[in-house]
This record gives C-alpha cells, sequence and structure tokens, in this order.
C-alpha cells in the first residue's frame, strides 16, 4: 500500500539541495548533501509508515546503499532473506568445487544435538559454503562452549563471535550467523547494523510532526491520514489551525451517503476564499474518492486564494487479519 511518486521523490531532493549545509571543496558539499538527503528520505517516508515497518525501512535503506558500493555480497544477501537454498539458487550450478564442499559439509554431524537443533546445525552448514564463511561449521565445532554461551544470552546478538571469525567478519555478515544460531535476534542484530553503518538517528523514527507536514503540504499535496481504531488527530489539527490563527477558516465535513456534492462544494468556496477542508471517514464515500481526486488534479494553484492547504482527513480502518 506504499506508493510514493518520481515527482516528490524530485522535491525532496530539491529541497535537500537548498537546505544542506554548505562546504568549500566540491567533496565535502557532496557528502554533507549526500547525509542531508538520506536522513530527510528516512524523515519524510517514516511518516507514512506503520511503526512495525519503519526498522524494515531503515535496514533496507542502509543495504541498499551498501549494495550500491559493493560492500554487501549478492549471494550473502540471499541468505539473509531465503536461508541456504536461497543462496544455492544465486550459485552457478556447473561450479564443481562448491558441490564438492557442499558434499563434505553434509556429511558433518551435528556436534552438539542436545542445544543446537538440526535445522541451525543444517544452515550453518550452508553458510559455510560461502566463501567469507569457508570452516564456520568446523569453528563452531572447535569452539561449541563458547557458541553455547551465545545461544543461551539474552543479548546474542551483541556477543562476539570466536576469532577469527569475530574479526574476519563484517557487521552485515555476522547476522547471517546470527539467524542460524538464534533467528529470534535477528532484528536485534539489524538495529544495531544500522546504526554502525548510518547512526543511531536512523533506528529512532522521529515523532510525527504535524507542523512540519503542513510546511510540505500544497493545495495540489494534500495530508492524507491514514488511522488505526482510536486514533483521531481532530485534536492536533484544531491546534495547528489555532496556532495558524485559521481556527475561523477550518471547515470539515464527515463523508457518507449523499455527502459527496455538499463537500464538493465546500472545496469550491475554499479554493475562493483561501480555507482549511478536512474530510472525515474517506472510506464511508469510497465511490465518491474519484471525484475528489479529479477536484485535486485541476486545482490550479496560482488561482487560489492565498493563504490555503486543501487538508484530506482520510480515516481507514485497517485491520490485521492474524
Amino acid at each position: 500500500m506504499y506508493q510514493y511518486s518520481l515527482g516528490w521523490f524530485i522535491n525532496l531532493f530539491v529541497k535537500a539541495i537548498e537546505e544542506a549545509s554548505k562546504a568549500a571543496t566540491v567533496a565535502d558539499r557532496g557528502k554533507l548533501l549526500n547525509n542531508h538527503f538520506t536522513f530527510s528520505l528516512y524523515t519524510n517516508v517514516c511518516r507514512s509508515l506503520f511503526e512495525r515497518h519503519k526498522l524494515f525501512f531503515s535496514f533496507l535503506l542502509t543495504t541498499k546503499i551498501m549494495q550500491h558500493a559493493g560492500a554487501i555480497d549478492a549471494k550473502e544477501w540471499r541468505f539473509l532473506l531465503a536461508g541456504p537454498s536461497g543462496a544455492a539458487s544465486s550459485s552457478s550450478s556447473g561450479d564443481k568445487g562448491n558441490a564438492s564442499s557442499a558434499v563434505g559439509q553434509s556429511q558433518a554431524a551435528n556436534p552438539a544435538p542436545g542445544w543446537l537443533t538440526d535445522q541451525s546445525w543444517s544452515e550453518l552448514l550452508g553458510v559455510s559454503d560461502l566463501p567469507a564463511f569457508a570452516g564456520l561449521a568446523q569453528h563452531i565445532a572447535s569452539h561449541i562452549e563458547h557458541y553455547k554461551d551465545i545461544f543461551d544470552s539474552n543479548q546474542a546478538h551483541s556477543m562476539p563471535l570466536a576469532q577469527p571469525f569475530e574479526s574476519r567478519l563484517t557487521v552485515f555478515q555476522k547476522l547471517l550467523v546470527l539467524r542460524c544460531l538464534r533467528p529470534d535476534k535477528v532484528l536485534a542484530g539489524v538495529q544495531d547494523f544500522v546504526s554502525s553503518q548510518l547512526g543511531s538517528s536512523f533506528i529512532e523514527p522521529p515523532p510525527f510532526d504535524l507542523t512540519a507536514c503542513f510546511k510540505e503540504s500544497t493545495p495540489t499535496a494534500p495530508l492524507v491520514f491514514v488511522l488505526s481504531p482510536g486514533a483521531d488527530p481532530m485534536a492536533d489539527l484544531l491546534q495547528l489551525a489555532e496556532t495558524l490563527k485559521f481556527s475561523r477558516k477550518f471547515e470539515q465535513v464527515s463523508l457518507g451517503q449523499g455527502q459527496g456534492p455538499k463537500a464538493e462544494k465546500l472545496l469550491e468556496v475554499a479554493m475562493e476564499r483561501g480555507l482549511w477542508v478536512c474530510l472525515q471517514n474517506c472510506h464511508l464515500a469510497i465511490s465518491w474518492m474519484p471525484t475528489l481526486e479529479r477536484i485535486v488534479e485541476n486545482i490550479q494553484p496560482d488561482k487560489v486564494c492565498r493563504p490555503i492547504s486543501v487538508g484530506l482527513f482520510l480515516y481507514l480502518r485497517s485491520l490485521h487479519s492474524h
């Protein structure tokens, strides 16, 4: 359900160019611009994400940056997402060296069946077939007590591996080992990974700031609130209108059967007089949404009475199916 337009992205980039700190050299200016835009993109996208998806977006943003820089191997990425089968599908079927290695690995017995599940051991054998992890399974078998401590720890994601793999593997590669040993700690590991690469600000979503959102809205780019049951930003909207001395120019309509024409008329008046319009319960007027879309698309900002912000208060009940 998340969609972002190219026009929105371009506007965000242009704004970053204007707001980023200046520098004496092109190289320094480029770094400042890149850092500013990356955080601006993160902040703006997070506004429209459900809470449970924000860390996932931070992780994707981090890995895409690293993949562009060649810092993440494609086979390792696929293993993290899909396990041994995903990594195997990215390998060449004609790689006899890997095939021989896989046969040898598959014959290794689980060194600690009392706590290490067969599935975890199978995944450790699978990840050992990747070049950077060569010998990992035998290494774990030789340091079984150290890895049992990791397995038993509540902070498994932050515990160091035994040498030489602690020094050999990158922060991203250690996520693959964590996936095999303690998959329940991968999310915590992802937080540490994102923080180590982009900083702690990328794992701490900024609080919702209605004033900042309003400043970025235009008559042709209204604010849309997608709410879960029980959420109601109306008090914040009224407070913002009061702060900006627009409380007397704030109009609202609760949509439903037969309310479409009333809302359409109100929008026409708003464009003439520079009012704020809040349309509530849009989920009750789905058949009227194409008309609303047409109205917004036909707004001509240069002919709209200033100041104006056409705000759409969209109330959609998004209930979980599970």
